[in-house]
Parts: structure tokens; C-alpha cells; sequence
């Protein structure tokens, strides 16, 4: 859903890849990454990655777009808009597209939504796949929610996984609750869910053990302070 520090988790995550450090305590190697942030001015993503640097300087491998640079939607310009910035920054390896929305076409006639959207990602796994980098677009998900499968939860039709490498999705049992369930699935990968905490203070997200490992917890500390 919305305000759920989306943004910001992609953010870090490119910050961290430009600077080979690790990321929600996994490791990375270090890449130039380009940001496409369609909903903002230049302003926002400067404030964000400011927030997160702190006195640090941004990478200069870090390249940004926004919506004041008139980034063309799929079919219309996208793809050679893209290839021609991994022409001149060969050293790119993550391009996030944030949101997936702000690129994607209008439906075509009789063009039924499973198609649509294997179409429309089709498009973005191509560049992928030819270039090798990888591809994270941010997505929403319905209000509507699946007590059996977090991913049936993705906005639009089975498509929509179908097309996809991997997705996460991130949960939470309280809205405004600052810790969170990232689930993480894919072909070729163990599924698994992480518990994860936004630090207020750092605009950093922190993992903070598996949900097996939290569940534990919590079940230890309701031992020790129970009377019986």
C-alpha cells in the first residue's frame, strides 16, 4: 500500500549497491544503479537520499530521473530510452522503476488485463535479460487481502507473477506499525519471509531476524514473564 516506505527501502537498496555495502544484512557488489522516479521532482529522491546518507556524499554512481525528465512509457520510447543510458553507463547492473505504473501504456483494444500485463513486463524483461541487470519496479498491491498467499495480493491479473523473476511484498498486521513482513519469492530461490523494522531516525529499513526466529522470540519472552 501507500506510505509504506517503499520508496525509501528502494532507495537504501541502490545506495547500498553503489557502495558495495550490505543490504537488510545481505551482501552486494558494487554497481552503478539508475532510480526512475516518475512520481516526483528532483527535490524528493535528493531529500531521501540525503536523509539516508546523512553527512555522507552521494555516489556519483548513483543515477537519478524524475518525472521532470519526461521518461516515455513502454511502447512509446521506453526501451530505447533505457538502452541508451546503459550505452553511456555500461557500469549500470539495478535499474528501479518506481512506480510500474507511470510506464505502462494504456490497454489496447480487446487487450484483456492477463495479457496486458505479461505484455507490458514482457517489455521490461527483455531489456533485463539482454543487458543483464536486474529490474525492481515497485508496485501496489489491493486493498482487498489473501489470508493464504501474500502475492495473490499484487495489483492486476496472475500475470503480473507470471512475468516476473521474483517479487517481494512487504505486510504489516498495524498500518501505522513501523515493523513489517517482507515476503520474498521466485523461480529458481527459497521463498522466505523477513521481519523488518523502518528506523524513524536513520529513514533506513533494518531486518531484524526471520519470522520463524521472531515467532520464537516472542514465544520465550511470554515463557518468562508468565507467572506459571
Amino acid at each position: 500500500p501507500s506510505k509504506y516506505y517503499k520508496s525509501y527501502m528502494a532507495i537504501d537498496l541502490c545506495l547500498c549497491i553503489c557502495q558495495g555495502e550490505d543490504f537488510l544484512g545481505f551482501k552486494t557488489r558494487k554497481s552503478a544503479c539508475l532510480y526512475l522516479d516518475l512520481e516526483s521532482t528532483k527535490r524528493r529522491p535528493r531529500d531521501r537520499v540525503r536523509q539516508i546518507l546523512g553527512d555522507r556524499p552521494k555516489p556519483e554512481n548513483f543515477h537519478i530521473l524524475t518525472a521532470e525528465d519526461d521518461v516515455k512509457p513502454i511502447g512509446n520510447g521506453f526501451t530505447e530510452q533505457i538502452e541508451g543510458i546503459l550505452k553511456d553507463h555500461p557500469d549500470i547492473r539495478l535499474i528501479v522503476v518506481d512506480v510500474l505504473q507511470r510506464v505502462r501504456p494504456a490497454a489496447k483494444k480487446n487487450q484483456t488485463g492477463y495479457d496486458r500485463d505479461y505484455d507490458d513486463l514482457g517489455v521490461i524483461k527483455k531489456i533485463a535479460d539482454g543487458y543483464s541487470v536486474g529490474v525492481l519496479m515497485i508496485h501496489h498491491t489491493r486493498k482487498m487481502k489473501d489470508p493464504n498467499d501474500v502475492f495473490n495480493e499484487l495489483s492486476g491479473s496472475v500475470g503480473i507473477m507470471g512475468a516476473l523473476d521474483a517479487a517481494w511484498v512487504i505486510t504489516k498486521d498495524e498500518r501505522f506499525s513501523d515493523e513489517a513482513t517482507l515476503s520474498i519469492t521466485g523461480r529458481d530461490m527459497e521463498s522466505r519471509q523477513l521481519k523488518i523494522r523502518f528506523n524513524k531516525a536513520s529513514f533506513r529499513w533494518e531486518y531484524i531476524g526471520t519470522a520463524e526466529e521472531i515467532e520464537k522470540q516472542r514465544e520465550f519472552a511470554e515463557y518468562d514473564q508468565s507467572p506459571i
